[in-house]
């Protein structure tokens, strides 16, 4: 068999499993930590159940992944956990699941390690969404499930240093309802409602235009520029003022793409 017609049966077989997202999607994207749970438990010295400067390594991350090719118009974090909101318009690797998961894994990736001076890897899932509305319900799915982690963390590792087994600690906040850990918490000096909204609610991370004063060259003349820089959001604590945003974001992307 000539070459040309090995590599194109080859390629064939590559791309037989690869499938691309349709253009009427919305696309989500989720890079979860690998192996981080013993990552932070055993091997990095960071505190428990939140270390600031881990939480801030993630989110440099996010920025990261942000600026590596994709059009990323919404980006999510909390605890070792990555969601991306693609542009409706974004037809990167004409939407190739297996480029995409595989190009923002390997950013992630290589970015934290380098963060961390320690090999760490992130895995990555796609989510296939129909409606502004499940894109909204997305986040506030994960939102919720930061807010569940962060109390179960703190609750957490309090029965460790009263000697509790991770078995046998687990097993008791099972057992817990909420108000029950926030007196459980109380009773360990920890005012829950005190903890930084960053570790309860998670960071998102978005463009904001803004008009700047430039200088074109060639017409040597003053011009007004339109540029964009990503804010980072600490605070998603309200749930109306976070579906509000996450709905501006959405629709200003869908002008932008009609």
């Amino acid at each position: 068999m000539k070459f040309n017609e090995l590599a194109n049966k080859m390629k064939k077989l590559e791309e037989k499993n690869d499938i691309a997202i349709p253009k009427d999607s919305y696309i989500i994207c989720r890079l979860d930590g690998r192996g981080f749970s013993k990552l932070t438990k055993e091997i990095l010295p960071i505190d428990k159940p939140f270390d600031p400067c881990f939480a801030e390594d993630m989110v440099n991350t996010v920025n990261h992944v942000m600026q590596c090719g994709f059009d990323v118009i919404f980006g999510y974090v909390q605890s070792d956990e990555i969601s991306l909101l693609l542009s409706f318009g974004d037809n990167t690797f004409n939407r190739r699941l297996s480029k995409i998961t595989s190009v923002l894994s390997g950013e992630a990736s290589s970015f934290l390690t380098l963060e961390l001076l320690h090999k760490v890897s992130f895995d990555c899932r796609v989510s296939e969404l129909s409606s502004r509305e499940e894109v909204v319900d997305y986040f506030l799915w994960r939102r919720s499930d930061s807010q569940r982690n962060c109390i179960q963390g703190y609750c957490y590792w309090k029965l460790i240093e009263q000697g509790y087994s991770g078995k046998r600690g687990q097993r008791v906040i099972k057992n817990l309802s909420y108000e029950d850990k926030i007196n459980f918490l109380k009773t360990a000096n920890i005012d829950y409602h005190t903890v930084p909204n960053q570790y309860k609610y998670g960071t998102g991370l978005y463009n904001r235009y803004f008009l700047k004063e430039a200088f074109n060259p060639k017409t040597e003349q003053k011009v007004i520029c339109t540029r964009k820089e990503i804010q980072i959001n600490n605070d998603l604590s309200n749930t109306e003022k976070f579906t509000d945003l996450l709905f501006e974001i959405i629709s200003e992307d869908r002008l932008k793409n009609i």
